[in-house]
């Protein structure tokens, strides 16, 4: 297989596995007993804004890598047969090229795969998620802010309270588009 083909299968492997993740109950479950489609896992990850991307369009929400290692069966195989058929070759397929055709007729004939992995997909905490959430919020009140002082509209002083959440802030930014957007009607339409 060329090399550009096989990152291509690689890419829409690692699309399938996302796409169960939503799926699982047990994400422990849910090991990479492919190095070929992990290695593809981690040149994604090398650009952020196209690995947000990704995740989002297979999973729909963020995909975190965890290190991790062992051999066991691979227990999401089912559910991949289920969506997609069969596993392809590139799962049996190592770094070099090498493809196990012992692994692969043992599936063939069991439908069970047994593989050695070294890690596996983890959801991010919540609460560094709602963190970076607040964080993004907190620049959109900052660009306001500019955007404010251009215009001359006063905005409340977000950052002096002790506790942002993200519905004050959610509101605050409300709050500044509707009174520029009021300001705006007024110069468009002045009072006679």
């Amino acid at each position: 297989m060329e090399a550009n083909k096989f990152e291509t299968a690689a890419k829409q492997e690692l699309h399938k596995f996302f796409s169960l993740i939503p799926d699982v109950t047990d994400l422990g479950s849910m090991k990479m007993p492919s190095c070929v489609v992990d290695d593809e896992w981690h040149e994604l990850m090398r650009n952020e804004q196209d690995y947000i991307l990704f995740c989002s369009e297979s999973a729909g929400s963020y995909i975190g890598h965890a290190p991790g290692n062992g051999q066991s069966e691979i227990e999401w195989v089912g559910a991949y047969e289920k969506r997609y058929g069969k596993l392809p070759h590139i799962w049996f397929t190592q770094k070099n090229g090498f493809f196990d055709e012992n692994g692969y007729q043992k599936y063939q004939d069991t439908g069970v795969m047994i593989a050695s992995w070294d890690c596996g997909p983890v959801m991010p905490d919540k609460g560094k998620a709602i963190q970076s959430d607040i964080d993004n919020l907190k620049k959109i009140v900052e660009i306001n802010k500019k955007i404010s002082q251009l215009n001359e509209i006063p905005i409340p002083e977000l950052e002096k309270m002790e506790k942002i959440d993200e519905s004050t802030i959610l509101n605050s930014i409300k709050e500044k588009i509707d009174r520029f957007n009021i300001e705006k009607i007024k110069e468009k339409y002045p009072k006679k």
